[in-house]
């Protein structure tokens, strides 16, 4: 997505450094949760598998949401970019 380092770097505030840690960990969080996404169907189907992961994925953006203040742990103390 191309605007998601914009956003992690205006609104949540992250340094440069943080927001390249963020996309070190993306390829190994993908591949983890798949390999758990095919176990997980294989006990339990396909379909609520997959309806499953959708609402985490949602429950996960709206996460970002209202993380994105500036109370946030990770966020640096500078301004925005405007």
């Amino acid at each position: 997505v191309r605007f998601f380092p914009l956003y992690l770097a205006r609104e949540c505030r992250l340094s440069p450094v943080r927001v390249q840690a963020v996309y070190l960990a993306l390829p190994v969080a993908i591949s983890l949760s798949s390999s758990f996404g095919e176990r997980l169907a294989a006990s339990a189907g396909r379909v609520p598998t997959m309806a499953a992961l959708k609402a985490a994925g949602c429950l996960l953006l709206v996460g970002m949401y209202f993380a994105a203040d500036s109370s946030s742990p990770l966020a640096d103390s500078r301004q925005p970019l405007a």
